[in-house]
């Protein structure tokens, strides 16, 4: 009879291993890529200069929401005067400010100016994220 609870003692503890073991690997493993950081090898003044552009990027996605586009042009240039080392963030700045200065052309008077000056930023976002994306590869 000890014999038989010894050999089913070794298929749990065989069933355990072959499919729970692997099972807790895998949560391990994606809790360690959860903790991953968003800027590895970052110093901390760059950290609190991305917290700080994202601030600013957002403040100027407001006004160029409430169609002040002045004011977001100058929230973006007082980011870049600001945040000197959130390289991420002034790369979303520049996009952001060629969005503006799409909106800017599409409400000038001449037709025919607007549409070249719409028409070459449409062109230059679309290139700015393709180079984005080809970076980042």
């Amino acid at each position: 009879m000890r014999f038989y609870h010894t050999i089913n003692y070794i298929r749990i503890n065989m069933t355990f291993t072959k499919h729970i073991t692997p099972l807790l690997l895998l949560i391990f493993v994606c809790c360690l890529s959860a903790c991953k950081e968003q800027y590895p090898g970052a110093s901390n003044k760059r950290i609190a200069d991305e917290k700080l552009a994202a601030e600013y990027l957002e403040k100027a996605r407001e006004q160029m929401n409430a169609q002040d586009y002045e004011g977001a042009r100058k929230t973006i240039k007082e980011m870049r005067d600001t945040c000197r080392l959130a390289f991420t963030g002034r790369e979303a700045g520049i996009l952001l400010m060629d969005s503006i200065e799409m909106f800017m052309a599409e409400t000038d008077t001449t037709l025919t100016e607007r549409e070249t000056r719409v028409e070459f930023y449409q062109k230059k976002i679309l290139h700015d994220k393709k180079e984005n994306l080809r970076t980042k590869q």
